[in-house]
């Protein structure tokens, strides 16, 4: 049987993406968004009643909804609009019998991007890292990852992934050396490719795991064409580094997805 996926925010940046990457393997795709793409499904996934009836009777969910930044919206909108579809996302998913959710976090569950001075207490920075959010779309993403380990924890036989993915692009080149020269990137001059993260948002659905996994998805690169190392030394000199920062390597250790989902995170 034809394993089926329903997506979330499949109308989306990365969403698009992982609905086609779905079809590629075979397997079947429900494509979930406010406004329903031809073939798809409308649903708010706020509201519960309606993403049980949106999801049916998928194998897997992979939750991708949501407000993708603070900015130019009320804090509340965001916070709550976020908190509320992953926690419906992953309860549903439970009640139905459906074993696996995967969902988008962010690096920013940690802070950084969005926060008035940023936190870093070592570089590289793993899933383990404290999390230091101030902003309510980082907070939203760190709480949904707490909801994912209380639902786990509820359910047997249920698991979850929470992907940190980071700036989503399509080329490292679109966005080289496009942060100011003179300033700090406060969320370490990260990036995510998106075509490798749709490839590994679709196998989180289908390896082993009995647990909540969180993982960094985070290309190998900086988006600095200045090392690595320079740029800590420059801009967060009393950071420990815990790892080498050749080159222009990540500020972020993806060594957990690499093992666990093939993640390559290259330069592209």
């Amino acid at each position: 049987m034809t394993m089926r996926i329903a997506v979330t925010g499949a109308a989306g940046l990365l969403g698009r993406r992982v609905v086609a990457a779905i079809r590629s393997e075979g397997y079947e795709a429900v494509a979930i968004d406010r406004v329903a793409s031809p073939g798809g499904v409308a649903c708010d996934v706020t509201d519960a009643e309606a993403l049980r009836d949106a999801i049916g009777h998928a194998d897997a969910v992979v939750h991708l909804a949501a407000i993708t930044s603070p900015l130019n919206r009320r804090a509340q909108v965001v916070h709550n609009t976020n908190v509320t579809g992953s926690y419906n996302a992953l309860t549903v998913a439970a009640e139905q019998g459906i074993g696996r959710v995967v969902m988008a976090s962010s690096v920013n569950a940690i802070g950084g991007c969005f926060s008035r001075s940023p936190r870093y207490d070592y570089f590289a920075v793993d899933e383990t890292h404290s999390s230091y959010c101030e902003d309510p779309y980082g907070l939203s993403k760190r709480e949904a990852e707490l909801q994912a380990d209380a639902v786990v924890a509820s359910n047997p036989g249920f698991s979850a992934f929470s992907l940190r993915y980071h700036a989503l692009i399509a080329t490292r080149a679109e966005r080289l050396d496009r942060h100011p020269a003179d300033a700090p990137s406060r969320d370490l001059w990260g990036w995510t490719p998106l075509d490798e993260a749709a490839e590994a948002t679709v196998r989180a659905c289908t390896v082993a795991s009995e647990a909540h996994v969180v993982l960094n998805l985070v290309a190998a690169s900086t988006l600095s064409s200045t090392p690595t190392a320079e740029l800590a030394a420059r801009y967060y000199p009393h950071v420990p580094i815990t790892a080498r920062l050749r080159g222009s390597a990540s500020f972020y250790d993806s060594e957990r997805a690499r093992s666990i989902l093939d993640w390559r995170g290259e330069d592209v």
